[in-house]
């Protein structure tokens, strides 16, 4: 089917250029490698910016979702375009059942991004693994990933985001990308409006993070920076250095929340080099999550994931996940117990395992290290021998 053209009128107040940047370049360039990609009611200004992408090998497009469900014998997917009235649950869940694995859709939702939580569950029953709201001017969009890993893309980096701009973006014969979009304007897009949340927050069943992750307790007893040092780790030759109390410190205290907070921000590309405290092998862990116990890394199934951890996988649609990213990696662990100075601070690597379908391979891996037999991410990659 080739591109159906149709008269779009435009508000002349509106940010043309901005809004189909915002509705084409953000699917295309979260997406690892988009060669087929569909078009549903974007018309001419949707296929001009798809196809400043290098990597694009194909382009359906359709004049509105009737015509696309009235259709069905395209490839699978990478990335859907959509500037259409989504008008039934039929419609989104053909979406998600013709996107390839790792699919991508993008929509205009022409109306107040807070009120896409009114048909949350239409979305989360499609299958979709991942799903987040931004604006641009006076538009509302939402991004929708059909499998949850691909997420780690929507928080690339800036230096992640310019990276893939220069190697996909076609130049003009001046040399010039002929693009708007860049780094700042993505990174602008991965916080959702506060609107998006205030209305999560407001539905009948109250969400337990709206509670959990909005605010900090004053209260709370924390560890400050001064009574924190880096050492050679007791654990082992394997562990590298940790961090040892330099006076005591009482159960039920946390880490000094407003360092941790404005330190830094671990992306999913940085994560693999950098942790907090060393593992507490044998259950020796003094400091974590006071509600879950997840035992020791010997004692669990390799086979089976926890239902603790189960429960601790976010769900697949939070503006208080995506607004409080910074302070949720920083909150909610505490001393589990008196710890006296000079006693390393050790903490179970085991909560720290976001998927289920890591886990046989992260408790392995626990398990020869605590064996002294491998070593950690750290310790590799200070050695040179870690090379992802």
């Amino acid at each position: 089917m080739g591109l159906i053209s149709r008269n779009i009128l435009y508000d002349p107040k509106k940010p043309i250029a901005a809004c189909w940047e915002a509705l084409v370049h953000l699917p295309m360039i979260t997406h690892s490698n988009p060669a087929v990609v569909g078009i549903i009611g974007g018309g001419e200004s949707a296929l001009r910016e798809v196809t400043k992408h290098n990597t694009v090998k194909e382009v359906v497009a359709f004049e509105d979702a009737h015509a696309w469900l009235m259709s069905g014998d395209e490839p699978a997917f990478d990335v859907l375009i959509i500037d259409a009235a989504l008008d039934s649950d039929r419609f989104v869940k053909s979406l998600h059942g013709r996107l390839a694995e790792e699919g991508v859709v993008a929509v205009h939702i022409n109306e107040q991004a807070n009120a896409f939580a009114s048909r949350l569950d239409t979305w989360q029953g499609a299958g979709f693994g991942s799903m987040h709201v931004y604006e641009e001017g006076r538009d509302h969009f939402l991004v929708a990933f059909k499998d949850y890993q691909s997420r780690a893309n929507w928080h690339m980096t800036a230096a992640e985001i310019d990276v893939q701009l220069h190697r996909r973006i076609r130049r003009t014969t001046a040399g010039d990308p002929n693009l708007i979009f860049d780094a700042p304007t993505m990174l602008r897009y991965q916080v959702p409006p506060k609107a998006s949340e205030t209305q999560y927050c407001h539905q009948t069943a109250i969400p337990w993070e709206c509670e959990e992750y909005i605010g900090v307790d004053p209260e709370l007893a924390q560890i400050p920076e001064s009574s924190l040092e880096a050492r050679k780790s007791t654990i082992g030759p394997h562990a590298g250095r940790g961090l040892f109390a330099t006076r005591d410190i009482s159960e039920g205290t946390t880490a000094d929340l407003s360092v941790g907070v404005k330190a830094f921000h671990v992306l999913p590309s940085s994560w693999s080099v950098i942790e907090n405290f060393n593992h507490g092998c044998n259950g020796t862990y003094n400091y974590g999550d006071d509600d879950v116990d997840l035992s020791t890394e010997w004692a669990v199934d390799l086979d089976n994931a926890p239902m603790d951890l189960m429960n601790r996988v976010p769900v697949a649609y939070s503006p208080v996940y995506e607004r409080h990213l910074r302070q949720l990696m920083s909150i909610g662990d505490v001393t589990l117990r008196d710890i006296t100075q000079g006693e390393e601070i050790l903490c179970n690597y085991l909560l720290f395992v976001g998927d289920p379908d890591d886990w046989k391979e992260e408790v392995v891996s626990l398990r020869g290290q605590c064996a002294g037999k491998t070593k950690g991410h750290i310790t590799q990659y200070e050695e040179g021998r870690l090379t992802e």
